[in-house]
């Protein structure tokens, strides 16, 4: 017999309803539906609740105009989650803001995205630029006193988590500094969504290691694209280490903004109502019109990427394909790590009878380091087995780690470097690993605390030329925190904390 489990509360529930949807097993038979709290039921999701087997309810601070609940199933509370005390401002709408045809339902600068400071500048008609001045004049921090925010919103925090038998504001306080946690004061990032989900489906009764797969590469379309940008004075504060101080904040589809350029934006109402409707008609179906649109949304928008992708795809279908091209090579100029942008344009020239533009094969080099923090380069080495990166390095996730290094002339007579740290519980402290460099084994270590490890690798051990190098670190002792200890809802594969890496030539 099919189960029917609901999920009621505001957008963050909507987000755990969708993600526990998509990781549900296709033959599980189990109904899942969403009703939002906010929002009086109409007499069909009166029935759904009342018939409904599980119901997990999220709880506020506040009255919901739902109300009560009428159902006999079991009811599994679930805290709201905020990041308020990073937007000491937020909660209040632009003067302006509204519902406008094409756009997001709240409006372009809704409470999610608004700003009091700014909102009063506007109503004493301040000039844009004067405003955005003295905004970032301001220390905020201590104007708004943050620190003493952030101890509000936490208790109030640790009030939900009690209540509904969880310890979400530890996590968030231990954490808010090195990791992304919050796209806005209510809407979240991957990580903390991950987190909640793995506590939350756990009283499911998924299986964690379903989570843990989904966390390691998330599902996409279930997160907000847009982002409210952080007063670089909070960033000071509070020492956030995973933002730069040229950090670029998504709007909507419209591009990328620091937070001095969304100031003055907002406070000049400024977003695209054409690029809106463009792409409103493209995924309504109705090309002509999105053609029409996208062709004058795309002056006014020139940061918007995949605006410039859509209209390629348009343009290409009307045999204006030197436009095309144009257009598709401007959003790869702007998303160069897109690799659907890669191809279209890759596609476009093809057609065309040109050769497909590459990004020009690096001279081999003879050595190579790698940096595994969030701001270091081992990203674009690794292909399986890695975790997402950490302020300053990045975990392996599996009992395989592997990295592809390209351009190099030979590893004959060369030294492997790196720095690491293990995962090693105490119950069993420490990792072993192997390591080979293209399946060919190099040597076996085992380590119980951070170290560096210099491996020589002497003339004729490895045929040359070699190109690409892909090296490989197994890890029979990879294990899981949440094994080890039940409060660390961790349930990544963890093995190595990489730091650094090198391959230097021997002398």
């Amino acid at each position: 017999m099919a189960k029917s489990i609901g999920f009621i509360g505001n957008c963050q529930i909507a987000t755990m309803s969708g993600l526990y949807r998509r990781l549900l097993d296709e033959n599980s038979r189990i109904d899942v539906f969403y009703i939002p709290s906010y929002k009086e039921a109409d007499e069909a999701q009166q029935r759904q609740i009342a018939s409904a087997d599980i119901i997990v309810q999220q709880m506020l601070d506040f009255e919901q105009k739902i109300g009560a609940l009428k159902t006999d199933a079991k009811t599994i509370l679930f805290p709201h989650v905020s990041g308020a005390f990073l937007w000491p401002y937020a909660g209040s709408a632009h003067p302006k803001n509204g519902a406008f045809p094409f756009f997001d339902q709240n409006g372009p600068y809704s409470a999610e995205m608004g700003d009091s400071f700014l909102n009063r500048m506007i109503m004493d008609q301040v000039a844009p630029e004067e405003a955005v001045t003295r905004y970032m004049d301001t220390d905020v921090a201590t104007v708004k006193r943050v620190e003493r925010l952030k101890e509000i919103v936490l208790d109030k925090q640790r009030a939900r988590d009690r209540a509904c038998g969880y310890d979400f504001a530890d996590w968030i306080e231990a954490n808010f500094q090195t990791r992304p946690l919050f796209r806005s004061p209510s809407h979240l990032e991957i990580p903390l969504t991950m987190h909640l989900a793995g506590r939350l489906f756990e009283k499911l009764e998924m299986d964690p290691s379903v989570v843990a797969q989904a966390a390691a590469n998330p599902p996409g379309g279930l997160f907000p694209i847009s982002a409210t940008p952080i007063h670089p004075g909070v960033i000071d504060k509070f020492g956030i280490r995973y933002i730069p101080n040229s950090h670029r904040y998504r709007f909507f589809d419209e591009g990328n903004f620091t937070f001095e350029e969304y100031a003055g934006r907002y406070m000049r109402f400024e977003w695209n109502p054409k690029l809106a409707e463009g792409l409103h008609w493209f995924r309504s179906g109705d090309k002509d019109k999105a053609l029409g649109a996208l062709e004058v949304a795309v002056v006014s928008s020139p940061r918007s990427a995949i605006g410039r992708f859509v209209l390629s795809d348009l343009l290409a279908k009307q045999n204006r394909l030197a436009e095309a091209i144009q257009r598709a090579r401007e959003a790869v100029e702007l998303e160069p790590d897109n690799k659907h942008f890669q191809q279209r344009l890759d596609h476009f020239q093809h057609r065309r009878g040109q050769a497909p533009e590459t990004t020009p094969k690096p001279e081999p080099v003879a050595g190579v380091t790698l940096d595994f923090g969030r701001a270091g380069n081992a990203k674009n080495y690794m292909t399986e087995g890695w975790s997402n990166p950490e302020v300053n390095y990045t975990w392996t996730n599996g009992s395989r780690a592997r990295l592809q290094i390209k351009g190099f002339r030979a590893v004959d007579n060369f030294t492997l470097k790196f720095t690491a740290a293990p995962f090693a519980p105490p119950v069993r402290p420490y990792q072993r690993i192997t390591i080979l460099v293209n399946d060919i084994e190099l040597g076996k270590v085992a380590i119980e605390e951070s170290v560096e490890i210099a491996l020589t690798i002497p003339p004729g051990s490895i045929p040359a030329p070699v190109d690409p190098l892909i090296l490989t670190f197994e890890l029979p002792d990879a294990a899981r925190p949440v094994d080890f200890d039940s409060s660390n809802s961790d349930s990544r594969l963890l093995g190595l904390a990489f730091r650094r890496l090198s391959f230097s030539p021997n002398a």
